[in-house]
């Protein structure tokens, strides 16, 4: 894979061509801990 194949697939993602736009907000949610509280890493992504 490449930085070109990585741009690609991120611009896919943004523009919900992977995935539609409801997962794509799930995937960019803050998830829950069983703690309740919740953190920065969602699904494999780093989020704020």
């Amino acid at each position: 894979s490449t930085a070109a194949d990585l741009v690609r697939f991120a611009l896919g993602v943004m523009k919900h061509r992977v995935l539609d736009e409801g997962w794509t907000e799930r995937m960019w949610t803050n998830q829950a801990l069983t703690t309740g509280d919740t953190i920065t890493y969602a699904q494999g992504w780093r989020v704020e």
